[in-house]
């Protein structure tokens, strides 16, 4: 039972984290749009 609310608790864990990245990455894409998309284009260009 205690691996058990262990694996619960890193599960919880993890959730958070991806909520709170997915939040950044919203919140950095909207802020930083043009940036975003242009620095790949830039890579491209490169090879």
């Amino acid at each position: 039972m205690k691996g058990l609310t262990k694996v619960k608790e890193k599960m919880i864990k993890m959730q958070k984290n991806i909520t709170n990245l997915l939040h950044l990455a919203k919140s950095f894409d909207s802020s930083n749009q043009r940036t975003f998309w242009n620095v790949p284009s830039m890579n491209l260009d490169n090879r």
